[in-house]
């Protein structure tokens, strides 16, 4: 600028250039952590991961991404890459989580997708979110006679009981209760103690 004794000359100003030393942190939520299976023929319910990146946003970026959790990448919903590229001028990337149906009873599974380290960018402080995939499966219940053989015995003596057992398959973290039907030469109540219409299983 002007002052006393000199002049200002044509090149007046000149710019330097601070390069940062910081590169972009990469974390991730889901933004739509309940997803389901869904029938064929009817609308589908996706999962979906948002990843954003901190910083300047004129060039891409690939980073690492990790799936884990109970369901499997490629089998319980359609592959997930294991990385993930960031447009140039884009400072978030979606992932979308499609799920697979199955016939499969397997109860409510997770998938975990974690950032993992990788060149030109740390890993934010959230690293991981999980998506919940919704079975659409009921579970199967079926029963066989395990003791098939009951007599009638006098009193006194040591009973001969027959025994049914009920199987479910599928996730047993709740309890179940299915309704049962006696029939038969035997009645229920009179040729041996009342057998209720319902069982239930214990979680």
């Amino acid at each position: 600028t002007s002052g006393t004794g000199y002049t200002v000359g044509t090149s007046a100003s000149a710019i330097v250039n601070i390069a940062d030393n910081d590169p972009p942190q990469v974390s991730v939520v889901a933004t739509d952590a309940n997803a389901a299976e869904t029938l064929l023929g009817t609308t589908p319910n996706p999962g979906q991961y948002t990843l954003t990146r901190t910083g300047p946003t004129t060039s891409s970026l690939t980073v690492n991404v990790a799936l884990s959790g109970t369901a499997t990448n490629g089998t319980d919903y359609t592959t997930i890459p294991t990385t993930v590229t960031f447009a140039a001028g884009s400072s978030t990337a979606l992932v979308n989580l499609n799920v697979i149906d199955d016939t499969l009873v397997e109860g409510t599974e997770t998938a975990t997708l974690t950032v993992t380290s990788g060149t030109g960018y740390t890993v934010g402080t959230s690293a991981s979110a999980i998506v919940n995939i919704a079975d659409n499966d009921p579970p199967q219940v079926s029963v066989v006679a395990t003791d098939a053989n009951a007599a009638e015995t006098l009193l006194g003596t040591t009973p001969n009981p027959g025994q049914y057992t009920l199987t479910r398959t599928g996730p047993t973290t709740s309890s179940l209760t299915v309704n049962v039907a006696l029939s038969g030469t035997a009645t229920n109540g009179t040729d041996y103690t009342t057998i209720p219409t319902t069982v239930t299983f214990a979680a």
